[in-house]
């Protein structure tokens, strides 16, 4: 036998299908490592890649399954095969949720060296099917998708599937719903390819990828579901057109992957024409390269030179910057940097960190001329400094003459006069000096004023200290307001006691100053009283007349705290308080009960005004029914044994006194107990 028969007849043996899927592996190889090094690498690239080398497996493997021996070699060939189809469909569901955008979808972000992970239903979704397929292989691995039978054809061997075996019956659903993903997820892809802001690139591949699914998509469902379940007698070589609709894919992938090569032409050309100073530096800050505008801005570097592009951006001082500010991305704001003509410039510096094959490589700074702004701005500061002190200095001098609430909501961009009057329950307090009309007739103006302006700083720290506020000073008075009753009781707590300091420094007058104090709660009406010309923020209401009533009767009863029965029932702390009288004053028709509080007496006093309380009680009670006679024989007694420290004792005996020659006169007329006050 010579040579040309013999190659003759090995030339004869050749199945096509062998030949074709050989030639289809290996370019569907060679191509996907084209794509991966011709899209520098993204993760369109990368599963392009997984999909060209599985299609490789897969399309190689049934190039030995066409011509092999049934009995004693496919079964390899056929595991060799599921090395490819298996992990291919899951891979390919993957790529199109790439594309079209899904997998950007809003969800939860893991960040793992660098590389970051959202968790969203696509992404969740590729993830499982990567698990059923992986399990699918490894159930196909251990026999579980043997084919029912092997048949020769002319065309080569056919593996007629087992449709009997759950493993293939789960196999031909997941290839089937595959199918059905993979066509929603290209019409995804058609949509955000074809809108209007898409790029000509992007709408290219869509039509690349999609037409070509349709057709070899098509035609392998035909030849590897179809034809097999129906036993028509050719091979299952559907995976030639699956090999070459990846193929197609790569190639949409590495010639339009939106101008990568044009990208990097365009973008020296940009950086050298930009208007706005770039430099590039090594991870070290060493400067590498720069554009034109920067040599306009900054000193040439000289080749073969290290400089630190820190170096540009010297202080006043001759210092340089923090170079930690240049190793991160992001803004760094205002950098002063001497310019060749002396003076300075400001620059905002935007950084950039470029990484090559995930490794930090270089840095870009671009640079915004800021000098024009900056100088505008320190002016402006230095404006709005000066404005700020000149408004700050009249706020004070205003709060001293006004409330400190509005001077508050002056500062905070508000306007008091627009005030809507409002009504509230607040707790009303009136202090005043007692016998200072005479008192002042033997000073003179200025010793007055002194006394007054002394006076009123003790007291008024108390006030704020006891977060009152004071409303207004008239002449020697005080009216100030509270939130609640605990702060006006405990204010004027402090009061008293700080008149006894007060007295002991003072030198302007030689009798002690002696201070009277009201306080009632009750409703109110706040807003601002006046006119257009002159305005006064303050509180009107029954509740403030009555509470100057009350600060009036301490000279009567000589006490100096007289507090109401509505703040006695507001009061949340434990004070020492006793009952004085049920009087009715001037405007008011309706009686009220006065209390005194005496927490600032001395252990002795306090002790005696509790060891007391329940025989005045009883006084009072006979008072209350017109037995004055009796009233006078309790009162008496208290009144020779502690009416020296306790005026009130003495103040009840002239009254009942008084009350009782009126009775005996016929004058006193219906008596219930509540004694009516007919001035103020």
């Amino acid at each position: 036998m010579t040579h040309t028969t013999v190659a003759l007849e090995w030339i004869s043996a050749i199945n096509p299908l062998t030949t074709i899927s050989l030639v289809i592996s290996l370019m569907a190889v060679s191509i996907g490592f084209y794509a991966y090094g011709k899209t520098q690498k993204t993760q369109g690239s990368v599963l392009v890649l997984g999909l060209c080398l599985t299609i490789g497996i897969w399309v190689f493997a049934s190039a030995f399954i066409f011509r092999a021996n049934p009995a004693d070699e496919v079964w390899f060939w056929y595991y060799v095969q599921s090395f490819g189809f298996m992990p291919m469909w899951p891979i390919l569901i993957h790529f199109f949720t790439v594309i079209s955008g899904l997998n950007k979808l809003p969800g939860r972000v893991l960040e793992f060296r660098g590389h970051s992970v959202t968790l969203n239903f696509p992404n969740l979704s590729v993830a499982v099917q990567y698990l059923i397929a992986l399990a699918l292989h490894v159930w196909i691995l251990f026999g579980a998708g043997e084919p029912a039978e092997y048949v020769s054809t002319p065309w080569g061997l056919r593996d007629t599937p087992n449709l009997s075996s759950l493993c293939v019956q789960i196999f031909t659903f997941m290839t089937l719903f595959w199918y059905a993903e993979g066509a929603v997820l290209l019409v995804i892809f058609w949509k955000r390819a074809h809108q209007p802001n898409a790029s000509v690139d992007m709408r290219k591949q869509s039509e690349i990828v999609s037409l070509t699914g349709i057709v070899f998509g098509g035609i392998t469902l035909v030849l590897n579901i179809i034809f097999p379940s129906f036993k028509v007698p050719i091979p299952a070589f559907g995976s030639l057109f699956i090999g070459i609709w990846i193929m197609s894919m790569a190639y949409a992938i590495a010639k339009y992957n939106l101008g990568a090569k044009d990208e990097q032409i365009i973008g020296h050309k940009a950086f050298d024409l930009s208007e706005e100073p770039m430099v590039v530096t090594d991870t070290n800050l060493n400067v590498l390269f720069y554009n034109r505008a920067f040599t306009k801005n900054f000193e040439r570097v000289q080749p073969g030179v290290d400089r630190k592009v820190t170096e540009y951006f010297l202080d006043e001082n001759g210092d340089e910057p923090d170079p930690g500010l240049f190793l991160k991305e992001g803004l760094i704001s205002t950098l002063s940097a001497p310019a060749p003509d002396g003076t300075r410039r400001f620059y905002n510096v935007k950084t950039s960190l470029i990484y090559n094959r995930k490794e930090f490589d270089r840095i870009l700074y671009i640079l915004s001329d800021i000098t024009e702004i900056a100088i505008q701005k320190q002016v402006l500061e230095y404006l709005v400094d000066e404005r700020t002190k000149e408004i700050n200095r009249q706020l004070v001098i205003t709060e001293k003459y006004t409330r400190p609430s509005l001077v508050k909501v002056i500062q905070s961009g508000g306007d008091p006069t627009n005030f809507e009057p409002s009504n509230r329950d607040i707790a009303i307090m009136f202090a005043d000096i007692r016998d200072f009309t005479p008192m002042s007739q033997r000073l003179s103006s200025a010793e007055t004023v002194r006394l007054l302006n002394t006076y009123f700083t003790s007291m008024n720290e108390c006030i704020v200290r006891g977060r009152g506020e004071i409303d207004k000073l008239i002449g020697d008075a005080i009216m100030a307001l509270f939130e609640n009753a605990d702060d006006a009781v405990t204010a004027s707590i402090d009061m008293i006691e700080s008149l006894g300091t007060f007295n002991g420094v003072q030198d302007i007058v030689k009798s002690p100053i002696r201070s009277g104090i009201g306080i009632n709660y009750g409703p109110v009406t706040r807003g601002n009283i006046g006119s257009k010309e002159k305005l006064d923020y303050t509180v009107i209401g029954d509740s403030v007349n009555a509470a100057s009533r009350f600060e009036a009767l301490t000279k009567r009863y000589q006490l100096p705290i007289v507090v109401s029965e509505e703040v006695v029932e507001k009061l949340t702390r434990e004070y020492r308080i006793r009952f004085i009288d049920s009087v009715l004053v001037k405007g008011r028709e309706v009686p009220t009960r006065l209390y005194e509080v005496f927490d600032y007496n001395g252990p002795e006093l306090i002790a005696a005004k509790l060891a007391i309380r329940e025989r005045l009680e009883e006084a009072f009670a006979a008072y209350s029914e017109g037995d004055f006679e009796r009233a006078i024989r309790l009162y008496l007694p208290l009144s020779e044994q502690y009416g020296k420290k306790d005026p009130l004792l003495d103040f009840y005996v002239q009254r009942s006194r008084e009350l009782l020659a009126l009775q005996q006169l016929g004058k006193l007329g219906p008596w219930n107990g509540t004694y009516q006050f007919l001035e103020k």
